[in-house]
């Protein structure tokens, strides 16, 4: 019997700090049998722009939540609460989590399929930080990288995400960590939008105050953080759905 998988992730402001939603949202209808994804009262057309790629597919669900509800809850964990959101709409065998900055590469599409017939209950991911550019990625030790490289988001379904809402909370193999690739365009979003919107996560999201190397920063310098020595070329051409995305972004 083949099993169904559903995806899901969160939307605010998408727009405004220069998420490549649309990107992330129709990459998951690609592979996915449905995608869940929860909207939150946001300052721009994020909703608009969901609407329109929910009007081309139907098997697209959006659930909205207003700002009170957003306002509700304090803390890093804000970004896992609207992420299980989602989850309660999904009915599939399996789940994937793909937040709105991040894209997985169409050559893994077959590979998460044969994963959940493994029936395993979770499955390490690989993300790749990009850096600088959208054609360079991060190569250093633990303790320096931004955010991790390795996440559960291949789960069965019910399974919570936590803390930052990184990885789902399951017992994960890693069998098929190094064929199942999501690309993190977060760091490489437009340069002018970058500073703000770092701000808005270090000091309003996650309120762990903002990093000092970001006073007085209106356009974004990644050198301040990584030299041309901590990266590399990314190793495979990006995903199809995101390259014109990316060279808009050079």
């Amino acid at each position: 019997m083949s099993r169904s998988l559903g995806g899901y992730g969160f939307c605010r402001n998408a727009i405004k700090y220069d998420y490549c939603a649309k990107e992330s949202v129709e990459c998951m209808l690609e592979f996915c049998d449905k995608v869940s994804i929860v909207y939150v009262e946001s300052e721009d057309d994020t909703l608009a722009l969901l609407k329109e790629i929910q009007s081309r597919h139907s098997k697209l669900i959006i659930t909205e939540y207003g700002n009170d509800e957003w306002e509700k809850h304090q803390g890093k964990t804000k970004l896992a609460i609207f992420q299980n959101f989602a989850i309660e709409k999904l009915d599939t065998d399996y789940q994937f989590l793909c937040q709105m900055d991040e894209i997985v590469h169409e050559a893994c599409y077959d590979t998460i399929r044969q994963a959940m017939k493994t029936d395993q209950e979770g499955f390490l991911t690989s993300r790749i930080n990009l850096w600088g550019d959208p054609f360079h990625r991060l190569d250093v030790m633990q303790h320096r990288k931004p955010c991790s490289t390795e996440v559960i988001r291949l789960t069965k379904t019910g399974c919570l995400t936590y803390g930052d809402g990184e990885s789902a909370d399951a017992q994960a193999v890693d069998w098929f960590v190094n064929s199942i690739r999501m690309y993190h365009m977060g760091f490489v979003r437009d340069r002018k939008i970058q500073p703000d919107k770092i701000r808005e996560m270090q000091g309003n999201i996650f309120q762990c105050g903002v990093d000092e190397k970001l006073n007085g920063m209106e356009v974004f310098d990644g050198t301040k953080w990584f030299t041309e020595a901590d990266l590399k070329p990314i190793d495979e051409p990006l995903p199809r759905i995101i390259q014109k995305w990316a060279l808009e972004r050079m």
